[in-house]
């Protein structure tokens, strides 16, 4: 199973690189076949990283040996508050696809995104995507989706940071850039950061109490 978690990663490793080096490589042209490889990149970077909490859930221990249990007890809590964070993920990826839809019905769908959820982080759909893998891992008592998380966090925030660099601001330019001013959070914005370091802090204690059984 581990064997498996690593193919994983290295596989959303290489989309991710390989989705920023075309887009840089061939920014400003227009072609389909360009288009087409970037969602292909977006759709199987996504998978692979979803897939790391389901495959290496502790349901799966009586299989796999070293799909333990990370929450053990704590288990039920972090299960329900997965689920809070899952459907908050699909919620705001909902309300993201609604947004844009009535852009293109409207022929909008160029002009720069700052209204509903991009008025509090300037990233809602990278957000949601961060959420619903936090939820799954609290879900399916993924040690190495939790092992994981802060790893990931660390990629997307690099993911806006270059969205931002290489296509938003030469896009919109000044616009954009009076946009970060009124809202200066790219992923998360308060109280969600200090709420999210609260739960770090339990799951990295849970982990220290575990710490015999997990290793």
């Amino acid at each position: 199973m581990i064997a498996i978690v690593i193919i994983l990663v290295i596989i959303s490793l290489l989309c991710f690189f390989f989705f920023w080096f075309i887009t840089i490589r061939f920014l400003g042209v227009n072609k389909s076949s360009i288009t087409f490889l970037i969602k292909i990149c977006s759709v199987i970077c996504i998978i692979s990283i979803i897939l790391i909490p389901i495959i290496s859930s502790s349901f799966f221990a009586p299989i796999y040996k070293q799909n333990v249990s990370y929450f053990r007890l704590f288990w039920m809590w972090f299960f329900m508050l997965g689920l809070i964070f899952l459907i908050l993920g699909l919620r705001i990826l909902f309300l993201v696809r609604k947004m844009l839809k009535q852009m293109k019905s409207e022929g909008t769908q160029e002009k720069l995104k700052t209204k509903g959820v991009y008025v509090i982080v300037r990233h809602p759909t990278i957000f949601s995507w961060f959420v619903i893998y936090l939820g799954l891992s609290f879900i399916f008592d993924s040690l190495y989706g939790v092992i994981l998380f802060p790893f990931l966090f660390l990629l997307l925030e690099l993911h806006c940071v270059l969205k931002e660099k290489y296509i938003l601001i030469k896009k919109h330019e000044k616009i954009y850039k009076s946009y970060i001013e009124k809202v200066p959070y790219r992923l998360i914005s308060p109280p969600y950061n200090y709420l999210l370091f609260i739960i770090a802090f339990f799951v990295f204690y849970i982990g220290v109490i575990n710490r015999a059984y997990i290793f």
